[in-house]
């Protein structure tokens, strides 16, 4: 080609040019779509936190004794969501390995919220870590495994189906269901239940010995046993936030908090059948912990207050309504 000659682009280098600067526009108006979105979901996270704060508040200020100050615990504005680390929410796919992938990044980045999306999300234990937040969207369900393989003995229980101990700053919110598949777990005397129903559940498998019958998954070389997990766990913990969530169909205790420190326990509906031995609703011990605005339903105590087997005083503040 003559030196002298100029360079004609062709259509198809026209185009990518024209596409080029389409891409860079857009992209820019993503960019600033992306940091308006950002700015609203951090004003509206704020919003929420001072709106929990006051409520919070409102309670503890008409406590007929002096309770020391409290704040709902506020988690950096990073979100995780489970599908991001290979959840699938079908209900068959089991995913306890997203569960923990994203708590770990979650945590190792400071902390934040693990998303768990609309869906039914099967499972073995989780975990929880300092300055996370396990939120559940509204449709969200926790579906724990029935494969009792899954849970390991800790000592002479299996482990909690969630569990954390040491925390601080950690959070099970949102409105999701946390199903704990309890009726795999959990013995039933004769005496509780009609003879129609009772006939069903021996029909069904398992084994009865002395009018307690005993699930299939509960009877190992034709001998039935009776060990099971509590469904959440969380011990020697500081500033616990449970707002929001139902907790159905546990193998045993609900929502057990040990030596808790600055506790939060609000909107939360425990669920179990009133046959369902062992299903305390509630247990807690430690200090300055406040439960309000809870229903619970269950076989056994509905809010319990347990010795710490120390010595210690406890603040405590509780109302149902």
């Amino acid at each position: 080609m003559n030196q002298k000659q100029k360079h004609i682009p062709s259509r198809a280098a026209k185009c990518a040019a024209i596409l080029l600067g389409c891409a860079m526009f857009f992209s820019a108006a993503a960019v600033e779509s992306l940091a308006v979105a950002n700015a609203d979901h951090s004003a509206a996270a704020q919003a929420k936190i001072n709106e929990g704060n006051q409520e919070l508040q409102s309670y503890i200020s008409t406590l007929p004794f002096t309770m020391p100050e409290m704040h709902v615990p506020e988690f950096p504005d990073k979100q995780f969501n489970i599908t991001d680390y290979g959840a699938v929410g079908d209900g068959i796919t089991k995913n306890t390995d997203a569960f923990a992938a994203a708590i770990s990044a979650c945590a190792e980045a400071g902390g934040g919220t693990v998303l768990v999306p609309s869906g039914e999300w099967l499972t073995g234990p989780i975990t929880l870590k300092s300055n996370v937040n396990l939120h559940m969207d509204a449709g969200a369900v926790i579906d724990f495994s029935k494969d009792h393989k899954d849970y390991p003995l800790a000592g002479s229980k299996p482990v909690p189906l969630i569990y954390g101990t040491n925390l601080t700053h950690v959070g099970i919110t949102g409105e999701g269901v946390i199903n704990g598949s309890g009726d795999t777990w959990r013995p039933v005397k004769k005496d509780k239940l009609p003879e129609s129903r009772w006939n069903a559940l021996v029909a069904s498998g398992g084994k009865v010995e002395k009018d307690i019958w005993y699930p299939p998954q509960q009877v190992t070389d034709g001998k039935a046993k009776d060990v099971r997990p509590y469904m959440v766990d969380i011990e020697n913990s500081k500033s616990v936030l449970i707002d929001g969530p139902t907790l159905d169909n546990s193998p045993m205790f609900n929502l057990n908090i040990k030596h808790g420190q600055d506790v939060i326990i609000r909107h939360t509906k425990v669920m179990n059948e009133w046959y369902d031995q062992n299903t305390d609703g509630i247990d807690v011990n430690g200090k300055n912990i406040v439960i309000y605005s809870n229903i619970v339903s269950t076989g056994d105590d509905g809010i319990c207050m347990k010795s710490s087997g120390e010595a210690r005083r406890v603040s405590l503040a509780w109302k149902m309504w």
